[in-house]
């Protein structure tokens, strides 16, 4: 290494420079993360001395001259890393937490396997033997790659017990529990591809290293961290994509929330503006109220439908805020709607009953009509009789007066709901009503003289029965005599001899016997 140039300069073949800068790349992230994943997951302690030592013995392998050592004149870990920006650049920052520490476990298998292929490319790449063997010289490959799958089979049971049984992040963190996953299914890549890489490694010549039943071992071992692996990134990326759909129901449903809180603002504006400029119109225009509402049930609707997306989705505190906050508009926009629906109601009820009162006025009027001209050819027999019909006139009359007050008072109640026509119906009905009343008022006059000149006649007429009754006891009475045929026929002569003197004075008055006067009563 020659610090002014800052290049690497090596004579291993087959482009070992690239891979040894990789190795030492990932030497340097494994020691940041180390503090890291002691505090974590203990399963990594007794690996992380193997983990160094094994970086330490790959850049060995690949040459003295390649890596610098920890001698005389050799720079501090951490002056290299400020030395070389291309490094630090790349090298992830300290992490905390338990996201934190996954992806640094990761970090450490995938070096693991990382430092085992560069090594398997080392033994490839050289040109005899000897130098194969030296390459080997002193490095456990066995144990490298017991530390490669073991390290990577424990951070598969460490991410599948997180995403199987951890714990749930909340609504707020989905964005970072997304990226969270995301890190880990590219991590989960990068470990298959350096799995990948080594079996193929393992088929292309390397394998006579080992032994065959070695050999099946560790095809199987790797075959099935492989299949592992796979299942693993398939969960990845379902949790992935639910999350991402969760996340785009959440814009939908925070768009849907935005818009109908805009209409229902406007809703209630335009309702506040028509309800001040109604008051005095007509029940046909105040009735336009109704469409309003039928928009506010066509609104019940989509509150509903937020709510119950809301439920499903776990909303964050801030779409809770605003969806209470909705609730409370379109509640608001409701009992408005409601009181002005039910003002609307009673008044109209109010009309409906002013409308019914108008038209028994109007039949009362005219039957008082038909009844006025009707008594003036009523004859009556009796001072009962008369005091019958009075009573029938002033009930009838003064029942007609009631109803006109009653729909007086309707009407000053509805005058805002009245139209200008009906108005002036009323009015005629009020004055045919009036007139009715003046003349039902003169003839009631004209039977109150009646009935008491009638009293009076009675009164009088029993007076004179009683003094004719006491004239009459008065007159002494005479004891009858019974009347014979002979007593009947003198009295009848004596009557006729009055008679004849009265007709005839000139006959002598001397004549007194009866028998010849009544003998000139015959001959005469």
């Amino acid at each position: 290494y020659h610090s002014d140039e800052g290049l690497w300069e090596t004579t291993a073949a087959g482009g070992g420079c690239q891979n040894i800068i990789k190795s030492f790349h990932v030497f340097l992230q494994c020691l940041d993360f180390i503090v890291d994943i002691r505090e974590f997951n203990p399963f990594v302690m007794p690996m992380a001395g193997e983990a160094e030592r094994a970086a330490r013995g790959a850049a060995a392998g690949a040459g003295s001259s390649a890596v610098p050592q920890r001698g005389r004149g050799a720079r501090p870990l951490a002056a290299q890393h400020s030395r070389h920006p291309q490094l630090c650049s790349s090298a992830p920052k300290r992490r905390h937490g338990y996201g934190g520490a996954l992806k640094s476990v990761a970090c450490v298998s995938t070096f693991f396997f990382q430092t085992y292929n560069t090594k398997l490319k080392i033994f490839c790449f050289s040109s005899s033997e000897g130098k194969r063997a030296a390459s080997f010289r002193g490095a456990t490959v066995q144990q490298d790659l017991y530390a490669a799958v073991s390290a990577a089979s424990s951070w598969l049971d460490t991410t599948e017990n997180h995403l199987l049984s951890g714990p749930v992040l909340l609504s707020e963190d989905t964005h970072n529990q997304l990226t969270h996953l995301e890190s880990l299914n590219k991590q989960l890549k990068e470990m298959s591809r350096e799995v990948k890489e080594c079996r193929d490694w393992l088929h292309g010549g390397t394998g006579r290293v080992w032994g065959a039943e070695e050999r099946t071992l560790i095809e199987d071992t790797l075959e099935g961290l492989q299949e592992r692996m796979g299942l693993l990134d398939s969960v990845l990326e379902q949790q992935c994509d639910s999350i991402r759909d969760s996340l785009q129901e959440h814009t939908v449903f925070q768009n849907e929330l935005r818009m109908l809180f805009a209409a229902l603002n406007e809703s209630k504006h335009q309702l506040l503006q028509k309800m001040a400029g109604m008051t005095d119109r007509p029940a046909s225009k105040q009735l336009e109220v109704r469409l309003y509402e039928l928009q506010t049930k066509t609104l019940t609707t989509g509150v509903a439908e937020l709510r119950s997306t809301a439920d499903r989705l776990q909303l964050d505190q801030t779409s809770n805020q605003e969806l209470l906050k909705l609730q409370d508009t379109y509640e608001e926009l409701v009992l408005l709607v409601g009181s002005r629906r039910s003002s609307l109601n009673q008044g109209l009820s109010l009309k409906a009953q002013y409308e019914a009162a108008l038209r028994d006025l109007t039949e009362l009027v005219d039957t008082a009509q038909d009844k006025m001209a009707a008594d003036q050819k009523m004859a009556v027999a009796s001072v009962i009789e008369v005091q019958m019909l009075l009573d029938k006139h002033r009930e009838f009359f003064q029942f007609l007066e009631r109803h006109m007050i009653l729909t007086r008072t309707y009407f000053s109640k509805v005058s805002g709901l009245v139209a200008q026509r009906e108005s002036h119906a009323l009015e005629e009905t009020m004055t045919s009503a009036f007139n009715v009343l003046k003349q039902a008022h003169r003839r009631g006059v004209e039977l109150e003289g009646i009935l008491e000149s009638w009293r009076r006649f009675v009164e009088d007429n029993q007076a004179l029965c009683k003094q004719l009754e006491a004239v009459e006891s008065s007159i002494p009475t005479v004891g009858l005599v019974e009347e014979t045929e002979d007593r009947i026929t003198e009295r009848i002569s004596l009557y006729q001899v009055s008679i004849f003197k009265q007709t005839h004075p000139e006959i002598n008055p001397s004549t007194q016997d009866p028998r010849v006067t009544l003998t000139i009563s015959h001959s005469a």
